[in-house]
Formats: C-alpha cells, sequence, structure tokens
C-alpha cells in the first residue's frame, strides 16, 4: 500500500502540529503564572512570618512552602489543567513529583557544582530549568494526566 503526500496532507499536517504547539504553549504559560503565584505566595507568608511572629527560620520556611504548595496544587488542578480526576489521587501526585522535581534539582545543581562548570548562581539556573521542566512534564502527564487528549 502505498502513500501518497499532497501539499494538502502536508498542510493539514503543518496545521494539526501548530494546534498542538499553541494547546500546549497556553498550558505552560499557565503553569508559568502558577508558578509564578505560588512563588510569590511563599515568600508573602514567609516575610508575614518573620516580621509577626516568633516562628524559627526554618519551620517558618516550612509552613510557607505548605502554604505555597497548596496554592500551587488548587491553581493547577482547576485552572492550568482543569482536571476531572479524583482530587485526594492528584495531590498525591503532585507532591511526589513536586519531592521528585526538587530531588532532581538539588542532583544537578551538586554536579554542576561539582563539575566546576559553572558559577553557583548559573548552575542553580540551570537545575531550575531542568527541574521546572520536568515538573511540568509529570504534571501534565501523570499527575493530572492531560497527556491523553
Amino acid at each position: 500500500m502505498k502513500v501518497k503526500i499532497t501539499k494538502d496532507s502536508l498542510s493539514l499536517n503543518a496545521r494539526a502540529i501548530h494546534n498542538r504547539a499553541i494547546y500546549l504553549a497556553r498550558y505552560i504559560l499557565k503553569f508559568g503564572t502558577v508558578a509564578l503565584l505560588a512563588t510569590i505566595t511563599h515568600f508573602l507568608f514567609l516575610w508575614i512570618m518573620f516580621t509577626y511572629t516568633s516562628f524559627a527560620p526554618l519551620w517558618a520556611n516550612l509552613l510557607a512552602y505548605c502554604i505555597a504548595f497548596n496554592v500551587s496544587f488548587f491553581l493547577n488542578f482547576k485552572w492550568t489543567f482543569q482536571s476531572e480526576k479524583d482530587p485526594t489521587e492528584a495531590a498525591v501526585k503532585f507532591l511526589l513529583a513536586s519531592l521528585f522535581a526538587m530531588f532532581t534539582n538539588s542532583c544537578i545543581f551538586y554536579a554542576l557544582i561539582l563539575a566546576g562548570w559553572f558559577e553557583p548562581f548559573i548552575s542553580a539556573c540551570i537545575a531550575v530549568i531542568f527541574s521546572a521542566t520536568l515538573m511540568f512534564l509529570l504534571t501534565y502527564f501523570w499527575a493530572f494526566n492531560q497527556g491523553k487528549t
């Protein structure tokens, strides 16, 4: 059986690829917006606890992180991915994805520092790019299972 490739079929494939790229770009933009809001939330609650409470810095940071994690989960669950999954199952998967991304970030950062290829700040930026990409992929395909479309 021969497959005939025509100008029209190539145009349809290009259009489908373009539509898919736009579709993914919207998810990535929303995901990045949520990450920014979660980061702002983390720092805002950290500032509040440093300013108005006597929490030890590590406990204050942990509590602020937990609040920011919840902001990130709920915004991604409801807005970014508009998931119809069971929220408890999605939350557990999101937590595991987050922990794995943080572990990966630390490993990449440590490896780059050990190798001495970059300054620490550049190494941290590279590690963040990899771990943020990993987190997006894990949440898209696994935690919220959007890859099925």
